[in-house]
């Protein structure tokens, strides 16, 4: 960076945004980096949206390319358009963010000034919503939300993972092959990759590089959102070197087996079940706000920390019932998407 605070040359990029039923948010999302004054010779948006019925967003630096509905995954999605970008870094966010509008040069700020990463993420924020949805960023969700802006305190920092609402990876990788799995329905594929990436070089987090993205807000959406999380989950256990960290991580942080453990300490020992439940319900209320006080030093107020533990019980009970569900239901979505790349 220059003495003067600007960022020195930037590179070209290509803004990749996948959609799938949502093409009126995808326009939203599109006019808002529209909005950047990042060099125009030096920007491409990239749209791939999976429809029988194409809509072209006309626009001089969009590029807008369909692929069937065949039920792929976003992996695919991303790959298709990764295969169509021409920019030195490739951007990622969704359908359902609308960014900054210094966002493109924040992003890619932390390349420019290192060499040596590979990659980057961004902070993710909620628009003005109800308690629910603010509860969702304090908790991290999703690409961390307020719980990451809080740990880098206003500085920029290395993570381990990024999400593909607001990241960006140089075009020709050192190290690991620029391509997402195409193993997952539901989520994950952004995670591998950057794992595969952090694991070479840092991926760094930039709080400057904003975007506003839309909250669940409502406890149904929330715990929807976490089944299919939890499935996420499990076809990530396809990938031998995450399988052990994986299986240790669901069985440490499942509540529902948490809470068979204490009904069955309580029948072993012969103590009350609703009383010994009741107990540790509390304490699990209490410690879950007092884990998360510091969010009152970014606006937050007592109330949303009052509904943050309901929130975090939801996501856990959803995340509990998509990982039993998949389990049970045994085919994983890389066989069926082989299935539909072979019939297709």
């Amino acid at each position: 960076m220059s003495a003067n605070g600007t960022i020195g040359k930037l590179p070209s990029v290509s803004v990749v945004l996948v959609t799938k039923g949502h093409h009126k948010d995808a326009e939203a999302a599109v006019a808002s980096i529209l909005e950047s004054p990042y060099p125009g010779d030096s920007l491409e948006i990239v749209v791939v949206e999976e429809t029988e019925e194409p809509k072209p967003i006309v626009e001089s630096k969009v590029k807008y390319h369909t692929i069937p509905v065949r039920n792929l995954g976003v992996g695919y999605a991303r790959n298709q358009g990764v295969s169509h970008a021409m920019g030195d870094v490739i951007v990622f966010t969704d359908d359902d963010c609308i960014v900054d509008k210094d966002w493109l040069k924040e992003i890619v700020r932390p390349l420019v000034e290192n060499a040596d990463a590979e990659a980057t993420a961004g902070a993710v924020l909620v628009p003005k919503c109800g308690l629910i949805g603010q509860c969702e960023n304090i908790l991290g969700f999703p690409g961390g939300g307020l719980k990451y802006i809080h740990r880098s305190a206003g500085k920029i920092i290395p993570m381990d993972t990024f999400s593909t609402c607001n990241c960006a990876v140089r075009r020709y990788l050192r190290n690991v092959s620029f391509r997402f799995s195409e193993k997952f329905m539901y989520a994950g594929e952004d995670e591998l990759l950057s794992r595969a990436i952090s694991a070479k070089s840092p991926i760094l987090y930039n709080p400057e590089a904003k975007v506003i993205h839309k909250p669940r807000d409502s406890f149904i959406g929330v715990f929807k959102w976490f089944v299919r999380r939890g499935q996420a989950r499990v076809e990530m256990l396809q990938h031998e070197e995450y399988r052990k960290d994986l299986l240790l991580s669901m069985l440490y942080t499942s509540q529902l087996l948490r809470l068979l453990l204490v009904v069955v300490c309580c029948l072993v020992f012969d103590m009350p079940v609703g009383g010994v439940l009741a107990a540790l319900l509390l304490l699990y209320y209490l410690s879950v706000i007092w884990r998360h006080v510091w969010a009152l030093t970014h606006n937050s107020g007592w109330l949303v920390l009052c509904v943050l533990p309901l929130v975090k019980a939801t996501m856990d009970a959803g995340m509990d019932v998509g990982i039993a569900r998949t389990l049970i239901a045994g085919e994983t979505f890389y066989e069926k998407n082989n299935d539909a790349k072979r019939s297709g």
